[in-house]
């Protein structure tokens, strides 16, 4: 569904005209009308867990069914919708006579009480589990429990909202009509007043909370706590839409990483990605998967592949910043999608190829009206003509909005996505309900779920160097050689563009001293509690390099990095001549350096005074062990 559900309602409209100082000889009426349902039936409107006591444990359960409406509409199959948990206002917390609903800060996602006069109530919401107990007819597909002892008991903002959601899907094709949510109140206990076996009682529900955080203050004892339980309908799908899992497709993920997306944003638009990724289950015959992303400019930041933790790296990369330029990014995407044979894109008869974008709002800059202003309409006519162009190639666009409205919504659904059915635009509220939504379209048919995926990588790492202007400080990296700097993009040639739109490394070689070394980075990886650990860059070579120049990726066992011990030991080398446009790379270490500390160093080995050796986008990940 694209739009916001509202309450039962018939609107009519009578459409007619006349023209002045002319008669209307004949004249025709055609009478609009449109019935609106709620696709959701919830009959509970509370849950009063009464007067409690330090420990105590209780449970309480409602349904969400698929309303009849829904059910009666053969039009429509299945509601994705996901339960999230907010602070409650109220009027008095110690005797309320009046509830209401908070609003929160779009910039820093604090809640606070619109209505005069009240105030958020103590928090129960981190005190509350959250559990779906029905067997979801043909196969499950409900997510997961959130376990009581979870979040902050102060300061909840929208953040931990998104981090404590729970998401329910029903399908009326697989005769899931229907969930039981059970909410399980743990009672706390206030400050020094706690029983002997409090981390116990607290262990025994959630081992990876801490006790102490989740005593309440003194002050807090005898007021009434409060959180609200919000079902929110993120999507409404028909019958066989969405991506199949279990075909040969090539997919390109089209992100959008512009500066109206802030850093906690982009944190959760990875993760969805991620997820997404691992539902597709990329695999050698099965879905091949790709990512474009897009600012100013848009970069290829991985080919398609079967090899999906490959394109969950390139994804941890991504750095935000510069204009939205979806020209630029729809069509970067195409070319990918338009060349079987290469070694990448496949036959598009055995192959259908899709298009998955993801961006927060209107294009303010494309290639074709490079110098128009920021907001002139011509950018996002450029962008729908790259889209045009995709379509007319055979692929297919799915779209997800993040917080867009009005216009803006219009035209990504209307100019950008393909058209419905099945549906192929799809509000996002906010970052929080990219995942489920994402997931979503991954249509595995017959009731058939993908393969598992494997383990969580986890980013120990990720640098993109930053913005700004060029400085000779390389922010959590030692150096070698002044000329070693964290280069601005400037000017042409090597140094006129970055794989993220802002700086990287140059490293110098050796000029600037005597001791006959050449330039370095380096720095010291904490890799304990890790295992499976990879390395991915982004690196370029230089127009002096000669064939014998070369740039070194390289690991020490131990010691500083001006002092170290046990190597070098190469991981990869790169010739810097030809000089060639950035490149991604990625490198497996070797099993000996799990869960241990080392040094990784990037070094310039050249022989001449004019050749650099260019970094960026570095990302270390590993699986927790």
């Amino acid at each position: 569904m694209k739009r916001k559900i509202a309450l039962g309602a018939i609107a009519m409209v009578a459409v007619g005209g006349s023209i002045v100082g002319m008669s209307a000889f004949e004249a025709h009426v055609i009478n609009v009308t449109a019935r609106i349902e709620n696709a959701l039936f919830v009959p509970t409107s509370e849950l009063n867990f009464g007067t409690v006591f330090p420990q105590e444990a209780f449970d309480k359960t409602f349904d969400v069914s698929l309303s009849q409406s829904f059910q009666d509409e053969d039009r429509v199959d299945d509601v994705l919708y996901m339960l999230r948990q907010k602070p409650k206002c109220a009027d008095n917390p110690n005797n309320p006579t009046e509830f209401s609903q908070v609003s929160h800060d779009p910039e820093t996602g604090e809640f606070f009480c619109e209505k005069e006069g009240h105030e958020i109530l103590p928090l129960l919401c981190p005190y509350l589990s959250k559990e779906e107990l029905t067997e979801d007819g043909q196969r499950e597909n409900d997510e997961g429990v959130i376990s009581a002892f979870h979040g902050p008991i102060l300061d909840w903002d929208l953040g931990d909202t998104w981090a404590t959601q729970v998401s329910g899907k029903l399908i009326k094709s697989l005769d899931d009509l229907s969930d039981t949510w059970n909410i399980d109140l743990k009672v706390p206990c206030f400050g020094n007043h706690c029983a002997q076996d409090w981390e116990e009682f607290v262990a025994g529900v959630n081992a990876s909370a801490i006790p102490a955080a989740y005593v309440q203050p003194i002050a807090n004892e005898h007021k009434i706590f409060g959180c609200d339980l919000w079902i929110e309908v993120l999507g409404i799908s028909l019958p066989d839409g969405g991506i199949p899992c279990d075909k040969d497709i090539d997919l390109m993920l089209v992100l959008d990483r512009s500066g109206s997306i802030n850093a906690g944003e982009l944190t959760t638009l990875k993760t969805a990605a991620k997820a997404f990724v691992d539902a597709l289950v990329p695999a050698t015959p099965g879905a091949h998967v790709g990512m474009v992303s897009f600012s100013s400019s848009a970069s290829l930041d991985a080919h398609l592949t079967d090899d999906g933790s490959a394109v969950k790296t390139a994804i941890d990369a991504l750095v935000s910043g510069g204009t939205t330029n979806l020209e630029a990014a729809l069509l970067a995407a195409t070319t990918e999608l338009a060349n079987p044979g290469d070694g990448h894109d496949r036959a598009d008869a055995t192959s259908p190829d899709f298009i998955v974008l993801i961006t927060d709002g209107a294009p303010t800059s494309s290639n074709t009206h490079a110098g128009d202003p920021q907001g002139d309409p011509d950018h996002a006519t450029d962008a729908a003509a790259a889209a045009t162009v995709a379509k007319a190639a055979g692929v297919e666009i799915f779209v997800v909005g993040v917080g867009t409205t009005g216009a803006t919504a219009t035209y990504l659904e209307s100019d950008i996505a393909s058209t419905d059915p099945p549906e192929h635009y799809f509000d996002a509220a906010d970052f929080g309900a990219l995942e489920a939504i994402l997931e979503a379209l991954a249509e595995c048919p017959n009731g058939e779920e993908p393969a598992p995926p494997a383990p969580d990588e986890v980013t120990i790492l990720s640098d993109g160097f930053g913005e700004g202007s060029t400085s000779a400080t390389i922010s959590g990296w030692e150096k070698h050689e002044d000329g070693t700097v964290a280069q601005a993009p400037s000017g042409s040639g090597e140094n006129s563009a970055s794989p993220n739109g802002g700086r990287f490394v140059r490293i110098a070689d050796d000029s600037s001293d005597a001791d006959s070394e050449d330039g370095w980075i380096c720095r010291e990886i904490d890799a304990t509690g890790y295992d499976s650990l990879e390395l991915s860059y982004y690196w370029r070579g230089d127009s002096n390099g000669e064939g014998s120049e070369q740039g070194l990726v390289e690991y020490f066992t131990g010691g500083t990095c001006a002092s170290p011990v046990g190597g070098p030991n190469n991981l990869a080398t790169h010739a810097l001549s030809p000089l060639a446009s950035w490149s991604l790379n990625s490198i497996s270490f070797p099993g000996a350096l799990n869960s241990t500390t080392f040094l990784v160093r990037f070094y310039n080995d050249s022989s001449a005074n004019d050749e650099s050796f260019r970094v960026d986008g570095v990302v270390l990940s590993g699986i927790p062990i």
